[in-house]
């Protein structure tokens, strides 16, 4: 190809990228990147769209978006299957509702098997992740769902709860002001980006990793809730549980020699108050993991809900950006 085929292709492309940028509804973001091309192509093939002698000379009126429209596979399922793909969203829309997410998630999954290139779906099933604590999923499925349509603002929203509940601050600062670019009038975004923003704020002042005091609050008022004490007092009343507790105890208080004994194995000449033995770590975490596990699979809903309240303070997964989401898909 000659300089002067590929200058000619060249001022086409910048003529399409002109007219993106006169778009009303891209973001700054991507508003950006199209003025970098431009001007990376500019200077690579030293030519500029708006020069007289740069139009009279590499202006052949090439139409690459017309061409595009007309080269695009246009990959239509069949209407019986498009119907079918549907129903599993529905269904799935009422099961969310129902909070019976493991059952939605089924229907969501059927759905993405019949239609992979419907973002709806794939968003959809961010949330059903979500709802299940499964963060990871969550986030690839919105990262799906973006991968098909990068102005779908629900799934830029959905994204950044899900980055905002695994601890992923910066990213979910990023999600949501995106969101919020798409959607300005939506006040559950700029409450959960205000969110992110504390966290942010808490995480620069507390770099090596102590807990956070501002949820302090939300940890004791599990001691308010009627369900969490009848729960409780039902374990401390099990014989096991009741040992299991009196070795957490012991090894918190005696710096793990109540747990390791004072025999033959125990560190000689260990002064008073000094740091606990291995052992008696092991048997912290042993105990505290036991006490857990019955807790969880005596109420598994109560200690989901307790979870979400410590993790997030001011739970974002309530907001409006995440109620009824079967109404706006």
């Amino acid at each position: 190809m000659s300089l002067e085929a590929k200058r000619t292709l060249i001022y086409a492309i910048l003529k399409f990228l002109r007219d993106e940028l006169k778009q009303e509804n891209i973001t700054a973001d991507f508003k950006e990147s199209l003025e970098v091309a431009s001007q990376c192509l500019e200077s690579s093939y030293e030519i500029a769209v708006d020069d007289e002698i740069c139009k009279n000379n590499f202006d052949s009126g090439l139409d690459l978006l017309g061409l595009a429209e007309k080269s695009v596979i246009k990959k239509e399922l069949p209407s019986d299957l498009k119907e079918k793909a549907d129903k599993h969203k529905t269904d799935g829309n009422e099961l969310m509702k129902q909070e019976k997410f493991k059952e939605a998630l089924e229907q969501y999954n059927k759905a993405i098997e019949i239609d992979k290139s419907n973002a709806v779906y794939y968003c959809n099933r961010a949330a059903a992740y979500s709802k299940l604590s499964d963060f990871t999923n969550s986030i690839e499925d919105c990262k799906n769902a973006l991968k098909i349509d990068p102005s779908y603002g629900k799934a830029w929203g959905r994204l950044g709860l899900a980055l905002l509940s695994n601890n992923q601050y910066d990213e979910a600062y990023e999600a949501y002001n995106k969101a919020i670019q798409l959607e300005p009038n939506n006040e559950g975004y700029k409450q959960n980006l205000k969110i992110v923003e504390e966290k942010l704020r808490s995480s620069s002042f507390n770099p090596g990793g102590m807990p956070d005091m501002a949820n302090l609050g939300n940890m004791m008022s599990m001691f308010n809730n009627p369900q969490f004490m009848n729960m409780a007092t039902q374990l401390m009343s099990d014989p096991h549980m009741q040992n299991v507790m009196s070795n957490l105890v012991g090894s918190m208080f005696s710096g793990g020699a109540a747990a390791a004994g004072t025999g033959a194995g125990s560190e000689a000449g260990a002064a008073p108050g000094s740091a606990p033995v291995e052992g008696g770590f092991e048997n912290i975490l042993s105990s505290a993991q036991q006490w857990a596990q019955q807790m969880n699979q005596m109420n598994p809903d109560l200690i989901r809900q307790m979870r979400e309240r410590m993790n997030l303070g001011n739970n974002p997964g309530s907001s409006s950006n995440d109620q009824n989401q079967e109404s706006n898909n």
